[in-house]
């Protein structure tokens, strides 16, 4: 996508966001278990990613991508995030006290 500059005409290309969003659900109960110790946790915990494939050609340079996790007891999430992030896809990552299934919304855009 082409960044704004003074005199640009408006086009439906220009107009167009580059926006995607979708939820992934991070399932805890097959992931791998950390132990506790020098970890700064007081207890050991699970780490679980799942990977997120955007449409062929939807972006032509890498997104901003953005997480949040869904979750009823605070406190039991530690992180949820991402890496690997490209024009195909991302890695979404998280972390967790207990085996509950996750549940995570993520959006990415071109600017």
């Amino acid at each position: 996508m082409a960044l704004w500059l003074p005199g640009m005409t408006v086009t439906a290309a220009r107009l167009n966001a580059g926006i995607l969003s979708g939820r992934e659900t991070l399932d805890f109960s097959t992931g791998t278990t950390i132990n506790a110790a020098g970890s700064g946790y007081d207890q050991d915990y699970i780490r679980q990613h799942v990977d997120v494939a955007f449409p062929v050609g939807f972006f032509s340079s890498t997104p901003i991508v953005s997480v949040t996790a869904h979750t009823s007891v605070p406190g039991v999430v530690l992180e949820v995030g991402y890496t690997n992030p490209s024009t195909t896809g991302f890695t979404l990552t998280g972390a967790r006290f207990s085996t509950t299934a996750t549940t995570v919304d993520w959006i990415a855009f071109e600017l």
